[in-house]
């Protein structure tokens, strides 16, 4: 008896319904205990559903996933069983190991849930090269809890082999099993195609996710975008594009292809440019620096006194906006005038030969010699691959920032940004004594999470807003603010000043508790994810500081630099130039992550729809800053029209970004030619 136990064929004659439950039951308790934990999150509120039903059917469907992974493990384990040994303690073995693989990655992405909000998902992998610079982040989230979920995750496998190395434990392969994997994965597909997407984003499995993602992305030939589609709108759509701008279309099959040869109508502000002049031009973009802390547009804890001091030379906009909500969707909708694609992976770091024409090509026709500066990692979001296939001469990131200013201190994200600003005034200098105007793009980096400002700054009181997250924002926001001062300065001490036009925004805004309590960028559209400064210095060249109210985004960099320059060419901008007076100016920006939304704003008022539940919240930020009142029940004729709008700037975007045959670069460059027919 003792050699048969354990072994397919005594199976044979046994019953394997209590072995299967135990099994299924093993692997089942520990993601339905964290589900169940769900309701604890700090962040829970910020879900609209705290009814019964709502709450029940997440449950319910998270079981189901949560069935389909049980099985899965089942089948794989009893497979590798028989191909390799038919000893129960090989199946035990397997079961074990998959348990803490498994159970460590529940924990992980139970604790970034309660973090930030967010769960796993595959454009995080987009992240793996550049994985480093998570460190000073992670180290924010109590790893100390990570390494105990591990440990309890490890005692619990190790329980879990003790049982099932013993022979009565083992289950058998069957028709029956693989039965199961099938009517487990249909049960929880259709459990999570029919539950409120609301209800179920905390209770998915996030292995089930994964695989999803996965299938989905195969079974589409690439990523895939959000279910949301529609055509309708598609004519308003682009009425609402490139305005007060005289440009010819030159191709049906891409439509925001065009040939612009001037602009049009009444400016709000002047430059004073000669004809071939080219002084150097910066385009600062400045991390996570939100308008709602900046002084001068109604911050009130004093953290920008510089900035502030800065806007009383230049061209300051107090009603910007940000496209997107990440820092390279934000440049790609700054340098190339293009709305971001409505996808998780980014264009930067999962299509970085993506056919686009962008600001730093229009200087170069000039003789500019452009250049990128990060002080940060150049391969976080493929920078190193996307930015030199745009445009760029030369790239100086963290490695030669460092090497220029050995001990510079620094976090897992880069070196401090009082180390960059010197780092680009002096090469910019050095192309001004060549005699050779330049280009540059800066992007900063110290004032990003986990917003650690060096240790010898002294940060003005932010007062009572000093505690909590909030806190350590404000002062790394200043120490960012005083960065900007000294790098203005430096400029002057160099005798820079004089020959250069600077653009100074932010990559993206930042909540900090605003709505929900929500502290991270990927939830939703309120304005604290959107609302971003833009100040346009050019010394001697102003003849009177302004501030121009009229709302734009950063879509529309690229056409003010070609009107500002008097330049002409093709391009693919949507934006409209902020230096001409348009009436109803729309802006359009989306968020892909969680609910998956689009959003504009016309004048004062701003709808925003989440594509996932198909609803949409409309708001009146001239009476409601605050975005607290959803008006669009009351006003449902505007509210169908926003819709059908951004339904219809949605499936332009969709076929921009679709439809790249017979498109490359260099004909973008050379100036695009119709084919002949």
């Amino acid at each position: 008896m003792s050699e048969k136990v354990g072994t397919l064929e005594h199976l044979r004659h046994e019953t394997p319904g209590r072995p299967m439950v135990v099994f299924l039951l093993f692997w089942l308790l520990p993601p339905f205990l964290l589900c169940l934990a769900v309701p604890l999150l700090p962040l829970t509120p910020g879900w609209r559903h705290s009814g019964l039903f709502d709450t029940t059917a997440g449950l319910l469907m998270g079981i189901t996933q949560d069935l389909f992974i049980a099985v899965q493990v089942m089948i794989l384990g009893l497979v590798v069983q028989k191909v390799w040994n038919r000893s129960p303690k090989v199946f035990a073995a397997l079961n074990a190991v998959l348990c803490v693989c498994f159970l460590s990655y529940l924990v992980f992405d139970f604790l970034l849930c309660w973090n930030t909000g967010l769960r796993m998902n595959l454009q995080f992998l987009d992240y793996a090269r550049s994985a480093g610079c998570f460190i000073s982040s992670f180290q924010e989230m109590n790893p100390w809890a990570l390494w105990l979920g591990i440990g309890i995750a490890m005692l619990y496998a190790l329980a879990g082999y003790c049982y099932f190395r013993r022979g009565e434990a083992v289950l058998r392969l069957s028709f029956k099993a693989v039965l199961a994997l099938g009517a487990s994965l249909l049960l929880a597909t259709a459990a999570t195609a029919l539950s409120p997407p609301a209800a179920t984003y905390y209770s998915n499995n996030a292995l089930f996710t994964i695989q999803h993602a996965l299938l989905s992305k195969a079974a589409t030939g690439g990523e895939g975008t959000k279910g949301w589609k529609g055509a309708e709108g598609a004519t308003m759509s682009m009425q609402a594009f490139s305005r007060a701008e005289i440009f010819e279309r030159i191709d049906p099959a891409h439509p925001f292809l065009k040939k612009t040869s001037g602009f049009k109508g009444e400016r709000l502000f002047d430059l004073a440019l000669e004809p071939g002049e080219r002084p150097h031009v910066v385009f600062l973009f400045m991390e996570s620096f939100r308008a709602a802390d900046i002084g001068v547009i109604g911050g009130r804890h004093g953290a920008s006194p510089h900035f502030n001091r800065l806007s009383a030379q230049g061209i300051l906009f107090t009603r910007f906006h940000a496209n997107g909500i990440q820092t390279s969707r934000g440049m790609l909708a700054s340098l190339f005038g293009i709305l971001p694609r409505f996808s998780h992976g980014s264009v930067l770091a999962s299509d970085p030969d993506m056919p686009l024409v962008g600001i730093p090509d229009l200087f170069r026709r000039r003789g500019y010699r452009t250049a990128y500066f990060h002080n940060g990692s150049l391969a976080f979001d493929a920078q190193d691959r996307f930015f030199p296939r745009h445009g760029f001469d030369e790239m100086h990131g963290r490695e030669k920032i460092r090497g220029a200013f050995p001990s510079a201190p620094e976090t897992s994200w880069g070196v401090y940004d009082e180390y960059l600003m010197p780092y680009v005034v002096d090469w910019m200098w050095q192309q001004d004594q060549e005699g050779v105007p330049s280009f540059l793009t800066v992007l900063t980096m110290s004032n990003h999470h986990p917003w650690q400002a060096p240790p010898d700054y002294l940060c003005p009181d932010p007062g009572p807003a000093a505690e909590g997250e909030y806190g350590r924002f404000l002062r790394s926001f200043s120490y960012a603010d005083w960065c900007l001062g000294l790098f203005w300065d430096l400029l002057k001490k160099k005798g820079l000043e004089e020959r250069a036009i600077v653009f100074i925004l932010s990559d993206t805004a930042q909540p900090m508790g605003e709505h929900d309590r929500n502290y991270n960028l990927l939830k939703d559209l309120y304005q604290e994810n959107l609302h971003i400064p833009l100040l346009i210095l050019a010394e001697g060249r102003i003849a009177a500081p302004k501030r121009v109210e009229c709302i734009g985004s950063q879509v529309d960099l690229l056409p003010t630099v070609m009107d500002i320059f008097q330049m002409e060419g093709v391009n693919h901008a949507v934006g409209t130039s902020l230096v001409r007076r348009v009436e109803d100016r729309t802006v359009f920006f989306n968020n892909p992550f969680l609910l998956g939304y689009w959003g504009l704003r016309r004048n004062d008022r701003k709808y925003v729809l989440s594509t996932d539940m198909g609803k949409g919240v409309l708001y009146d930020l001239g009476s409601d800053p605050g975005e607290t009142e959803d008006l669009a029940s009351r006003l449902p004729q505007a509210s169908a029209q926003y819709r059908s709008l951004l339904a219809g700037t949605h499936a332009l975007m969709e076929g921009f970004y679709g439809r790249k045959e017979g498109l490359a670069r260099g004909k973008l460059i050379k100036g695009y030619r119709e084919p002949q027919t």
